[in-house]
């Protein structure tokens, strides 16, 4: 998820997306390019917020892989804005 800064998207108004170079590049690598709202810096805010968490965890070098991170942080890691819950127990609540 970005921006609309201009190395993430081509603000030409016939500017055809896919095929910018990261464009291109995220095509190859599989993934997919959402792009906040225009005027809600909330929205990036919680997407730099989750990279500060992962970078100060993963730094402990408890974790052998991105995986074994992602794993703790939504199964075992209790989330204060989930009222001291993880993801998992959010989720499976709602499915259930």
């Amino acid at each position: 998820m970005t921006d609309h800064g201009a190395q993430y998207y081509a603000n030409h108004p016939h500017a055809n997306q896919q095929n910018t170079l990261f464009g291109s590049t995220l095509s190859i690598l599989g993934i997919k390019h959402y792009l906040a709202r225009v005027n809600r810096p909330q929205t990036n805010g919680k997407v730099e917020r989750f990279f500060l968490t992962y970078k100060t965890e993963f730094a402990t070098g408890s974790f052998t892989s991105v995986k074994d991170y992602m794993q703790h942080y939504n199964e075992k890691r209790l989330h204060m804005s989930l009222n001291y819950r993880t993801p998992k127990e959010i989720w499976d609540e709602l499915v259930s």
